[in-house]
């Protein structure tokens, strides 16, 4: 039934008579309003009539109820159209020119429709057109025209020229014209519709469409779009909607290039009046003022144009024109999804946007992103709601949506569950922000409030005042994995060059790979996000990750290991948990390892803490580990509050494993022995019958020794001979 409906749509469109107005255009005239696909030239005046017609029709059909005078130039209006059927109303539709649509209200008892309009200055022409479909399948149309005058404007059924007949009776009602001169307008006019010869007084309402001896020739109408920012610069109107008018018919349609240029070609076969129309809409989306409305417009100056003539138009739409805003607007719209193309090889998702809106926010539900008319300048906050539009389409999150405050523990304020989805719902759209604008930011030039490491927008005092403020991405926040701030700070970590700034960042991922692994991911939480980017992209345990996580509240902080260990001292590890401030983390493994291999990993824990066993210490100093190397140790941390969160990874922390050494003997005896244990316990060397090798760290001197048996070199000092001692001590390397 729908595709019926458009059918009939597209083929009575060319029945739709369209008055063009008899008064100059400025630069160019803007509404928004739904697309006339074809604005009618009216070649076929077999159908006018000189007055409204109150024939009944014995069928269902559609009566306008108009007013005899003029409807007013700066007020709304409303006319009501009576609709004559017993079928049930299925459908409502409308297209219109020159009037901004108000309301369209339906009174189902008294079978009405009532449509409230706003005369729009500057249009060059004035149509609206309604259309229902009815139960039993018929489609009702009915059109009214209008036609401007100082007096205001009137309205009628079927054709312009009935306008001159109601002006002229208007005109008379009110004794501005005498009967005498009323009757020769009249009788005039009438001629000219039936000669079909136009005067210079109608020209904007007659078209000769007898072109017996007309000539044709190709003709070349281009020219290039731009939009002014609030700082005065202009920019090229990229990859946006365009159309070009002949006589009132569009006959071509297109889209601009990356430098807002755009070009048809078209075959004219009279002196023609010509002009070029663009939208505030392109592939990826389009900006309307609500649900009734297709989009913004602009148009050049109409021009005639000769047979073979060519003509370049150049404009731009000037930002004090609040309309004109919305341009704007879009072309934050199609860099965003620019980035999205680039990126992910296309497939960027469209985006309907409502401007100006009484919020900023984006519906799932209807898929409408919306903007307030203060934001159309901000990038970042129209970036942040495609980000969720961009959620949505990949499944990149599940918020609960609801109040949220960029600085918040979400956790505390809504539940482990709806705050940690809720934080990276919000976290990601504006990191995502913040990329589109730096990845583009030559291209972008000095459009206000962009291309920074901030993420900017506005707001409201209590007393009314409009203020701005920024949030800086490069600022740690250590709320945690329940803070859309702390969330896209740890992004913008992970994601930029190193900063000497920022001693704990030293990972830079930069666009791709950051933007793969939210994909791969197709994350709820913030920690299934990391899980992708720590095993797929960087599966290294060198503490890098857990240098940005502690310091925005998703790691354990204070790691720190004992300064003792010997091989008989093992190391204790001691931390403090960390985590949100409402849910801090609550399960642990210690991981001890080197650049090759793992040597240790605990079972889970429950303390801040742990002291290695002395078995569990030996195995590592049995290990491939030379005596003497590096040692790393690290921090696995989870909260088990449903639903569990974590893994996240810690600092790494680093210390030495201890060389063998020997412990020394002195006894006195008749003669002097000294008695050396290597640390395996299998050998002893006495009285000074082996080869040792001089040791010297500059601070202390002594020998060192061989074992024959396990083969580590130990450190032997000999010592003062004593007569009161039996000495026992132990040195080591380290």
């Amino acid at each position: 039934m729908k595709s019926r409906l458009l059918s009939f749509l597209m083929k009575s469109l060319n029945l739709l008579f369209i008055v063009v107005l008899s008064i100059g255009l400025t630069a160019f005239t803007t509404n928004n309003s739904n697309d006339l696909n074809n604005e009618v030239d009216n070649n076929d005046y077999s159908t006018l009539s000189n007055e409204q017609s109150d024939e009944v029709i014995l069928h269902e059909y559609i009566k306008a109820n108009l007013n005899k005078s003029p409807y007013s130039l700066i007020d709304s209006f409303a006319i009501t159209f009576t609709v004559y059927s017993d079928q049930e109303l299925l459908d409502i539709q409308y297209l219109t020119e020159g009037f901004d649509i108000i309301s369209l209200k339906h009174d189902i008892d008294k079978n009405v429709i009532e449509v409230k309009f706003k005369y729009i200055q500057d249009s060059d022409r004035y149509a609206f057109r309604l259309i229902l479909e009815l139960k039993n399948q018929e489609v009702l149309v009915s059109n009214i025209y209008g036609y401007t005058t100082s007096y205001g404007v009137f309205i009628c059924l079927e054709s312009a020229i009935n306008p001159d007949v109601l002006i002229s009776e208007y005109l008379l009602h009110y004794s501005l014209i005498s009967k005498n001169s009323f009757d020769l307008r009249v009788n005039e006019f009438d001629n000219l519709a039936t000669e079909n010869k136009l005067s210079k007084s109608e020209e904007a309402l007659l078209i000769d469409w007898d072109q017996s001896n007309l000539t044709s020739g190709e003709s070349i109408i281009s020219g290039k779009w731009q939009w002014e920012a609030s700082n005065g610069v202009k920019y090229p109107l990229k990859n946006t909607y365009v159309s070009l008018y002949v006589n009132s018919t569009k006959v071509a349609e297109d889209y601009t290039d990356e430098n807002g240029n755009y070009s048809f070609t078209t075959t004219l076969t009279d002196t023609s009046n010509v002009r070029v129309q663009t939208r505030s809409k392109s592939v990826h989306n389009k900006v309307r003022r609500n649900i009734l409305y297709d989009s913004y417009y602009a148009n050049t100056p109409t021009v005639s144009l000769n047979v073979g003539e060519n003509k370049y138009f150049s404009y731009y739409l000037q930002n004090s024109v609040v309309d004109y805003r919305a341009f704007q607007v879009s072309q934050a719209l199609t860099t965003g999804a620019d980035y999205v193309n680039e990126f992910n090889d296309g497939d960027a998702p469209y985006a309907t946007c409502e401007f100006p809106a009484d919020g900023n926010q984006y519906n799932s539900f209807w898929n409408i992103v919306y903007i307030t008319d203060e934001a159309y300048e901000f990038w970042d906050i129209i970036l942040h709601e495609y980000g969720h539009r961009i959620q949505h389409y990949f499944d990149l999150a599940n918020s609960p949506g609801g109040e949220h405050s960029i600085s918040a523990d979400q956790i505390a304020i809504h539940g482990k569950d709806a705050g940690t989805r809720l934080a990276w719902g919000e976290g990601w759209p504006t990191f995502y922000a913040i990329l589109v604008t730096q990845y583009y930011g030559t291209e972008l030039g000095s459009i206000p409030n962009i291309n920074d490491t901030f993420y900017n927008s506005y707001s409201y005092s209590t007393s009314g005042t409009y203020y701005t403020w920024s949030t800086s991405l490069e600022t740690s926040w250590s709320l945690g994995e329940g803070c859309e701030r702390s969330i896209f700070a740890a992004l913008y970590d992970f994601y930029d060059n190193y900063s000497s700034s920022e001693s704990y960042d030293n990972l830079s991922f930069g666009h791709q790979v950051m933007w793969d692994a939210v994909i791969e991911s197709q994350p709820e939480r913030f920690n299934e996000f990391f899980w992708t980017l720590f095993s797929v992209y960087y599966p290294y345990r060198d503490g890098k990750f857990g240098d940005i996580l502690n310091k925005h509240g998703m790691a354990p902080t204070n790691f720190t290991v004992s300064s003792n260990v010997t091989e008989v001292n093992p190391p204790v590890f001691t931390w403090t948990a960390g985590g949100t401030p409402s849910h801090n983390f609550n399960r642990f493994q210690l991981a001890i390892y080197n650049d090759s291999y793992t040597y240790f990993v605990s079972s889970y824990l429950t303390s801040p803490n742990y002291t290695l066993t002395q078995s569990e210490w030996d195995t590592i100093l049995d290990s491939n580990a030379s005596p003497g190397s590096t040692l790393y140790a690290i921090l696995y941390a989870w909260n088990t509050e449903s639903p569990q969160t974590g893994f996240y990874t810690s600092s790494r922390i680093s210390f030495i494993k201890p060389t063998h050494s020997f412990t020394h003997h002195y006894v006195k005896q008749s003669t002097t022995k000294h008695r050396a244990y290597c640390i395996c316990g299998d050998y002893i060397l006495e009285n000074h019958n082996w080869i040792m090798i001089p040791y010297d760290d500059g601070i202390n001197q002594g020998l060192q020794q061989y074992c024959p048996d396990c083969g580590a070199l130990g450190l032997i000092m000999l010592m003062m001979r004593s007569d009161q001692l039996d000495y026992n001590f132990q040195i080591s390397l380290d």
